[in-house]
């Protein structure tokens, strides 16, 4: 029974860590639909996490057994992670929204190849 609500503890870092992905994933698209024409607008969400993370893991002591080290390594992966997912999304939503012009142009050259 202890071990149950021992990992019934551990269940909320990973709450955490997915309200945090889904918030990015839609931070990320909301940036992308204000400000299309800044095309690496879509990616800051991504790299402030990444930098949260990396500053978290340079700060962390070499010390784990302090009380509030593993509130520290849960930022770590919380930020690197959710940053990766940031950074994913924002690829994807690049691939999926490619401008008319990019996939007129590749046809074109194909049909004059033919010709």
């Amino acid at each position: 029974m202890s071990n149950l609500k021992e990992l019934l503890g551990y269940m909320e870092y990973a709450k955490m860590f997915i309200y945090i992905s889904i918030g990015t994933i839609i931070l990320t698209s909301i940036i992308y639909f204000l400000m299309k024409d800044f095309k690496l607008a879509k990616y800051i969400p991504g790299i402030i996490l990444i930098g949260i993370g990396l500053i978290s893991f340079f700060t962390l002591d070499t010390n784990i057994v302090i009380s509030k080290s593993p509130e520290r390594i849960m930022l770590i992966f919380i930020g690197l992670g959710c940053g990766l997912i940031g950074i994913l999304s924002g690829w994807i939503i690049d691939i999926f929204n490619k401008s008319d012009k990019t996939k007129k142009k590749g046809k074109r050259v194909k049909e004059q190849e033919e010709m």
